[in-house]
């Protein structure tokens, strides 16, 4: 139907369009769309590879700063374990500091110049629990300074150059009362209790920002001899930074947990002045615009830098154009939170971009000019033939209606140049000539052809009439045989019950007969008479069972059994069913248990008779189940509350799957397993299949040789609710 709609809302579009005008306008929507299509994946190609390149320089520049930083980062640890270890030898003594002189001025000599240059490479400090201080760096191959305070220097800090044998040259400065162990790279070693970077510090010396790598020296009882330290001027790491080119203006930039500038790319200084002290400036405050709007993006989509856990690849507007960044913490340093970002422009990147993209669009256009004029050319020319083809048409279809074909060569029509059309005319014009011959020889058939059909007529009404009257008597004796037939089964019914009551009197005399005995004289009996009087009484419950079942059976059959429906609960009547036969259960030490639903609404059945179902197949799950088995009830509502299903299910010995077809044939001799083992009649499931079919259900079973069954009844759930 929405097919018949789409082709009807098309068909009422192009009506009364001529094809010429639908061929133009088709093959333009074509071409736009191709135009369309080519210009909008053009764009978006290059947009992809913009991100692609953009994605793979910066994760590069990263890759690489990385890279460059823990090899320049490692150098101040592999001094410290190096004088550690000389320490442990009993080279270098903590508690005179005079014998490290010599040695760290050595030190700075074998280090290559890019990591010591002067006055912004590494600084080499010692310091112990005297308040003894001593510092040496580099000023130029020839000259060092040396920083030295302690019990000599009356614990002033005094400033030295020194030439590269060690002898002073020149004093520059002295500082009152300077404490070493209030510096930050000290306490953090000793908080720490092992290597570790401190925070970024300004000395009191000059205007610079150092980082300390310090390591505790401890003698053999643990006890803190002092620390030994190399202070790094991050300006040194801003140099590093400054030889990476990213793009033609991108920016790399090192900041730390708190949002301090360490380094940048650019010329910027990472130092400012508050209250006229120098100290670490924050990114956010930098001179650089890209450098604080870098700062301030990150502030509002991470709020603390202390969330950054892993590689993050973004971007962000500034001053109209899209900025890539990669931002990622500084990994396998200790206790050093550092974030390196790369910031890469698209602008960079988009000049190329930009001229395929123009020169990519006046393509299109020019093509699209093109295939516009070849579309009309094309359309007249497909669409001539074809008027041509439709006045011959029209003209044939004047002489069809007239039945005039004496001059049907008048119709023939001529079409030259397009291979399909000259095919489509030479088809009409044989057309046309077939319908000349066809409609000669139509007319002289169709007479024969009516005196055939008033014949077949007559006929077919004759025949007709005899199957009406055979069917009406075919009906009248299934009518007489049918009656017939209940008549017998009533019958047969009413003769079972008259015998079943008549067998129910001595079977009663012999089972009480049978149960006087054994209260009266049973100690007197020896052990052969109490199990043929234990045999007996069995055998007459059975008997009585069979007659029970005959009886009931018989009142179904017969069509005099009378359902008393009643509201009656789900739980009550599973619990007094378990109830009933809880004794039997006891005997063999079998579990019994029960599972349905909580709030179950009522169902309307006859209660007693479908107390009699669940108690019929309880006792033969019982029966059939071995010593310290498990028989449970489950109750479980359909999806639509239409029925409820009440399963019986046990453990035992189970049923050959050849047999379970014949557990519901009543009085037929069946030499299954099952029977044998049981000696069942076959009524009892019986009497369970008619009593829930006389409710409108059914009955299942299901089994599995060796490891139990399942018998489901299937019931109509009439809830009072509805």
């Amino acid at each position: 139907m929405p097919q018949d709609l789409g082709q009807y809302g098309l068909y009422s579009l192009v009506k009364g369009v001529p094809l010429r005008r639908i061929l133009v306008v088709v093959f333009l929507l074509q071409i736009c769309l191709a135009v369309l299509l080519t210009a909008f994946f053009s764009i978006r190609s290059g947009q992809k590879a913009v991100n692609d390149v953009a994605s793979e320089l910066r994760h590069e520049v990263a890759n690489r700063i990385e890279q460059n930083l823990q090899s320049y980062l490692f150098i101040p640890r592999q001094i410290l374990r190096s004088n550690q270890n000389l320490v442990d030898m009993g080279l270098l003594k903590m508690e005179n500091l005079t014998t490290w002189e010599s040695y760290l001025i050595d030190q700075l000599k074998i280090f290559p110049d890019a990591l010591v240059q002067p006055q912004s490479g590494i600084r080499l400090t010692v310091s112990n629990e005297q308040q003894e201080y001593l510092a040496v760096e580099k000023l130029n191959n020839d000259e060092f300074l040396l920083r030295k305070a302690g019990k000599s220097t009356d614990y002033d800090l005094y400033t030295y150059k020194i030439d590269r044998q060690g002898q002073r040259t020149q004093q520059l400065e002295a500082i009152k009362n300077y404490d070493p162990r209030s510096l930050p790279d000290y306490q953090t070693a000793v908080t720490a209790k092992k290597f570790s970077f401190s925070k970024i510090f300004t000395p009191l010396t000059e205007s610079t920002l150092l980082i300390g790598a310090s390591q505790p020296i401890y003698n053999s009882q643990g006890q803190l001899l002092g620390v030994n330290s190399s202070q790094i001027h991050l300006s040194q790491i801003g140099d590093l930074l400054q030889n990476i080119k990213v793009g033609k203006s991108g920016q790399i930039l090192i900041l730390d947990e708190s949002g301090l500038l360490l380094a940048s790319s650019t010329t910027e200084a990472p130092l400012g002045l508050k209250n006229g002290k120098p100290m670490a400036l924050s990114a956010s405050e930098s001179r650089n615009a890209l450098t604080q709007a870098i700062a301030k993006y990150l502030t509002t989509k991470f709020n603390n830098f202390n969330q950054i856990k892993s590689l993050q690849q973004l971007d962000f507007d500034f001053e109209g154009r899209r900025q890539f960044l990669e931002v990622r913490p500084l990994k396998n340093e200790v206790n050093l939170k550092w974030l390196i970002v790369v910031a890469v422009p698209e602008a960079d990147f988009m000049g190329g971009i930009e001229r395929n993209t123009q020169a990519t669009i006046f393509l299109c256009l020019l093509a699209l000019g093109v295939a516009t004029v070849l579309g009309i050319l094309i359309a007249r020319w497909i669409t001539q033939p074809m008027l041509d083809l439709s006045t011959a048409v029209k003209d044939f279809g004047k002489r069809v209606t007239s039945a005039d074909f004496s001059n049907a060569e008048d119709s023939v029509v001529k079409v030259q140049g397009i291979n399909e059309l000259e095919i489509l005319a030479g088809s009409f014009n044989e057309m046309v000539q077939q319908l000349g011959e066809a409609f000669t020889t139509l007319t002289s058939k169709n007479q024969d052809l009516e005196l055939q059909i008033n014949q077949q007529t007559q006929k077919l009404e004759q025949e007709i009439q005899e199957r009406i009257n055979s069917e009406q008597k075919a009906e009248s004796a299934l009518r007489e045989t049918k009656e017939a037939a209940e008549v017998a089964n009533r019958a047969k019914s009413t003769f079972i019950a008259n015998m079943s009551h008549k067998f129910k009197t001595p079977v009663n005399s012999m089972l009480a007969i049978a149960k006087t005995l054994r209260n009266e004289v049973y100690d007197l009996l020896n052990q052969e008479q109490r199990q043929s009087l234990n045999n007996l009484e069995d055998s007459g419950k059975n008997l009585l069972e069979l007659i029970n079942n005959i009886l009931d059976l018989a009142e179904i059959e017969s069509r005099k059994m009378e359902l008393q429906l009643t509201s009656t609960s789900v739980q009550e009547l599973c619990d007094s069913s378990l109830s009933f036969v809880k004794h039997l259960a006891l005997q063999k030490n079998i579990q019994m248990s029960l599972q349905v639903p909580l709030e179950l609404a009522p169902i309307q059945v006859d209660e007693v008779r479908i107390r009699q179902v669940f108690i019929n197949l309880l006792t033969n799950a019982i029966k059939f189940t071995p010593h310290a088995g498990k028989v449970w009830i489950e109750v479980q509502p359909n999806s639509t509350n239409e029925y409820i299903f009440f399963s019986v299910i046990d453990t035992g010995i189970g049923i050959p799957s050849d047999d379970l077809f014949k557990l519901f044939q009543p009085l037929i001799p069946d030499e299954s397993s099952y029977n044998r083992r049981s000696a069942n009649t076959g009524l009892g499931l019986l009497m369970v299949q008619r009593i829930v079919e006389l409710h409108g259900g059914s009955v299942h079973a299901e089994s599995q040789l060796g490891k139990g069954s399942r018998f489901t009844v299937k019931l109509p759930w009439k809830n009072l609710s509805e």
